[in-house]
């Protein structure tokens, strides 16, 4: 059976490429496998746009994505990029830290192909696990994450290590780019319970989301992030249908909390 190209997809966001967290770790594993490709997809604004082309000669695809147009665009736009008839794709933010032992774990289970979507369990240094969770929770209780290696139906993920094979990617017919940033992984999970795809096989190895945006930020700074939530939830929630009463009584919570921080 032929060997198909992993694609490690990266979104940098003010950001630079020598600045990625898993920057290292992405190219070891591509040195130890030359069906690894890393691109990088760069959704910074043009100030933060730096010299990146010698990265791009270590052996990195670099696209500049003229801005910030959103995460499923540069989702998009990467897979628009990609010539091959079938592959995988690893998902990735530039803030996630991805061990050795994760990669490899993946990597292995996507070219023996037991799963067409793989993940791991995703720990933030504050928080503890915050992914998969067994069901769509904003709220999610202790019982809800799933916190050992195994196969799993019906579960959200988040995007940031997800591992997912192109046909999958055209069974749903790629990111909806009417979500910006937010709740697009919760659409994902839903999408894939649509088509029947959301069997996802969770392996082992430490991925550690560093949240490098949750300092504490000017009141401003709070409220434009809140609008920013807030289109993207209300669309999330049209498109899958949730109630009124669900979709404002989340955004009101969620507005309740803004203002407790800016304070």
């Amino acid at each position: 059976m032929m060997i198909e190209n992993l694609y490690i997809i990266c979104v940098l966001y003010n950001n630079t490429v020598d600045n990625i967290e898993s920057l290292s770790n992405f190219k070891e594993i591509k040195a130890k496998h030359p069906n690894v490709k890393i691109v990088v997809v760069d959704n910074s604004e043009s100030a933060y746009v730096k010299q990146q082309s010698q990265e791009c000669a270590e052996g990195l695809i670099y696209i500049d994505n003229d801005g910030n147009k959103g995460l499923s665009k540069a989702y998009n736009k990467a897979f628009s990029n990609i010539e091959d008839a079938a592959f995988w794709i690893m998902l990735s933010d530039d803030d996630t830290l991805f061990s050795m032992e994760y990669l490899e774990n993946a990597y292995n289970n996507a070219m023996n192909f037991s799963s067409k979507v793989i993940s791991g369990i995703v720990k933030t240094s504050e928080a503890g696990v915050l992914s998969p969770l067994r069901c769509n929770s904003i709220r999610p209780k202790a019982k809800d994450f799933i916190s050992t290696a195994g196969k799993y139906s019906d579960i959200y993920c988040i995007n940031s290590g997800l591992f997912i094979h192109s046909s999958v990617i055209n069974e749903i017919g790629g990111f909806d780019e009417s979500l910006f940033l937010d709740m697009i992984d919760y659409w994902l999970m839903d999408k894939l319970t649509e088509k029947d795809e959301n069997r996802i096989e969770i392996v082992e190895g430490d991925i550690l989301q560093q949240f490098s945006g949750t300092e504490k930020s000017s009141k401003e700074a709070l409220k434009r992030r809140f609008n920013i939530y807030k289109k993207d939830f209300l669309r999330y929630c049209d498109l899958t249908g949730k109630s009124f009463i669900y979709k404002y009584g989340i955004i009101a919570k969620r507005y309740a909390s803004i203002l407790i921080k800016s304070r």
